[in-house]
């Protein structure tokens, strides 16, 4: 059983990553050929803007396979692979993914390993999300309930 990213996602948020790097890219251009220094600090600002961006957006795009009790999450945009064995996560929850105040909510749910590791896996990033929750139903790994969207700081915070 495995989920599929949402591919049509991933092309609209590229899209927007890739205009905040022509304007830096514009910025700088702009700096270095006519010495305007004004921009620098705005540029810094953007810089942080497209870190932040990718920081972000890297986490929340993950999709999930699982074969003969092994569980492989892949996290493309952090051209990451995890392997896991069923009896290395403890448990998952459900939950929702809230963008901006009310603006819009994604269900998802958390995968809580055995090494205190949180994985989210989002409905909106993901196709397939509602099969796969179904078959979580019917595998060994434990329901730890269900949670509320709770921001921290940068992050989110999770209850288990």
């Amino acid at each position: 059983m495995r989920t599929y990213p949402n591919i049509l996602w991933i092309f609209v948020n590229l899209f927007i990553f890739s205009i905040l790097i022509a304007i830096a890219s514009f910025t700088v251009f702009e700096i270095i050929n006519n010495k305007n220094f004004v921009l620098f600090f705005p540029l810094i600002f953007l810089s942080l803007v497209i870190i932040l961006f990718y920081k972000q957006f890297s986490s929340q795009f993950v999709y999930i396979k699982i074969e003969d009790n092994m569980i492989t999450i892949y996290q493309p945009l952090k051209i990451k692979k995890i392997l896991l064995n069923l009896t290395e996560i403890k448990g998952y929850s459900i939950s929702e993914f809230v963008y901006g105040r009310n603006l819009y909510s994604s269900k998802s749910f958390i995968f809580y390993t055995a090494n205190n590791e949180k994985i989210e896996f989002v409905k909106l990033f993901n196709l397939k999300f509602e099969d796969f929750l179904n078959y979580l139903k019917n595998i060994d790994i434990v329901k730890l309930g269900n949670e509320l969207y709770q921001t921290g700081w940068y992050k989110r915070e999770y209850k288990f």
